[in-house]
């Protein structure tokens, strides 16, 4: 009987050593991935302190080609202003020149 229990004890022994043998994997799997986790957070803030940036960027872009093509517009119906008048200047000249 006393061979019983202890061999009940070796494996008794045995099982919780295997337990504590898969707790420990277990840990250090957690701390692995944990780190991964960490490493693809780091990424992903920086990814988007890029984009944040990025975006900045291109509004600053869009605002410059707006005001220049506003600038651009004004400056076309400027000159297209005075085409016209110099038109007309042209077409009454001409009418005068005909009159005499």
């Amino acid at each position: 009987e006393e061979e019983l229990m202890k061999k009940k004890l070796r494996e008794m022994d045995d099982m919780v050593e295997r337990r504590q043998n898969e707790l420990e994997n277990f840990i250090k799997v957690e701390e692995e991935l944990e780190t991964e986790l960490q490493e693809v957070k780091k990424m992903l803030e920086q990814t988007l302190q890029q984009r944040q940036v990025d975006e900045q960027k291109w509004a600053q872009a869009k605002a410059d080609l707006s005001g220049q093509l506003s600038s651009k517009t004004q400056e076309i119906q400027s000159l297209m202003r005075d085409l016209d008048y110099s038109r007309k200047s042209h077409e009454e000249m001409i009418c005068e020149m005909e009159q005499r």
